[in-house]
């Protein structure tokens, strides 16, 4: 367990990460039926990289955490994505009581 600033992790995982590739289109074909070579249009110019993780701290409270590092090419371009998010847990116990009646 590591504590810093009287906050501890109970639970820290990386749930996901590595490298990806998406599918990009190689060719178009234009109204005349002529088909024509975009592979160089979208060719990906970075190594796609994402990792997702979390972290359970002793407060019951669960950090989520997301980076990607995006896509550049000679068409598009999608930023770097850090995401965080928090969740509180909860938990109540209800305990009814029982009545027994005797007859």
């Amino acid at each position: 367990m590591s504590c810093l600033l009287g906050a501890c992790i109970v639970v820290a995982q990386i749930s996901h990460g590595g490298s990806y590739a998406e599918l990009t289109p190689t060719i178009a074909t234009d109204t005349a039926n002529i088909t024509h070579d975009i592979s160089h249009f979208y060719k990906v110019n970075n190594k796609q990289f994402s990792m997702d993780g979390y972290l359970i701290l002793d407060t019951d409270t669960r950090i989520d955490l997301g980076y990607d590092n995006g896509l550049k090419s000679q068409k598009r371009t999608r930023s770097k994505a850090l995401t965080v998010g928090v969740t509180q847990l909860s938990i109540q116990i209800v305990i009814s009581p029982l009545v027994c009646l005797l007859s």
